[in-house]
């Protein structure tokens, strides 16, 4: 009698695991199903270009499944598409951790779906980079143009030597583009679209070091910093006569002349071409699709 009570005790609490089995089972695919509801909505908002209000429903789906690669790829694409590109590369990074997470417990067909997914994410990264760099058509040309009013005598003192440094400054962080294409290509070997963005950037690269080579570097700030320091009040009197004798003199020049104020507006315009640069850079760069709704991740 004892031993029969014992089995059904054993009964009940097998019965009891499998009852809270497929609840847990079933609340896990409900989160699944509203987790790819979520990505979906933001997918067609996305596709009608409605990419501020697409962002609400990826960050839905990401309050449920905060690692679900699909929806924290899709959220950076449309802050990219926003211009929040400081956040859009922090989401990119963060879904390039969350493939990685996924990719422990993968079998080789999960993991070698997994390495498309990062390689469009290195491939739109290296995008949100290349769309915050200065075009190199409208540093030529603001060069140009100093160069003339150099000629005239009429260039702004330190105007040059900034357009040198904002070269070098992109110079320098063209390198980061490069590299996620470089990362997208070996994850995604056959995908031309990265093989053709990687060789825009490169190019871009072998441009800005060849002007680079031919410009004269700035004079070092550094130079004599201690006779400076010494001699800083009255360096401050004869900067003072000095403006007082240029104002003299700009209101002496010659109208037909490039003023100073002129020459400024050159440099401000660049900020105004670099939009139109920046659309036409986008419009040559090939995009990667957004993630569909296909795996539990």
């Amino acid at each position: 009698m004892e031993k029969k009570q014992i089995i059904i005790i054993s009964v009940a609490a097998t019965l009891l695991c499998i009852v809270l089995a497929i609840v847990l089972l079933n609340k896990k695919e409900l989160s699944f199903e509203q987790t790819n509801d979520y990505i979906e909505k933001g997918n067609d908002l996305f596709m009608d270009k409605e990419f501020e209000k697409s962002q609400i429903p990826y960050v839905r789906a990401t309050t449920i499944d905060s690692t679900h690669p699909g929806a924290n790829f899709n959220y950076a694409n449309a802050q990219q598409k926003v211009g929040k590109n400081e956040l859009s590369k922090k989401q990119y990074e963060k879904t390039l951790r969350n493939i990685e997470e996924k990719k422990i417990n993968m079998n080789d067909e999960g993991k070698a779906e997994l390495n498309t997914l990062a390689s469009n994410v290195y491939h739109n990264k290296g995008n949100n980079a290349m769309s915050q760099l200065t075009s190199l058509d409208s540093l030529l040309a603001v060069y140009a143009q100093l160069e003339e009013m150099e000629k005239a005598g009429t260039a702004p003192a330190n105007a040059k030597n900034q357009i040198y440094n904002l070269i070098q400054d992109n110079y320098k962080k063209i390198g980061d583009p490069i590299k996620d294409y470089k990362s997208a290509l070996r994850l995604d070997p056959t995908n031309d679209s990265t093989r053709y963005n990687l060789a825009i950037a490169q190019n871009y690269e072998a441009q800005l070091a060849k002007i680079l080579q031919q410009m004269p570097p700035p004079p070092s700030n550094n130079q004599d910093q201690n006779d400076e320091k010494k001699d800083d009040k009255k360096d401050q009197q004869d900067q003072q006569q000095q403006q007082q004798q240029d104002q003299k003199e700009e209101e002496k020049q010659d109208p037909n002349q490039m003023s100073k104020e002129n020459a400024e507006q050159i440099l401000k315009a660049l900020e105004e071409e670099e939009k139109e640069t920046q659309e036409k850079m986008k419009a040559k760069q090939v995009d990667r699709k957004q993630y569909k709704v296909e795996k539990d991740w």
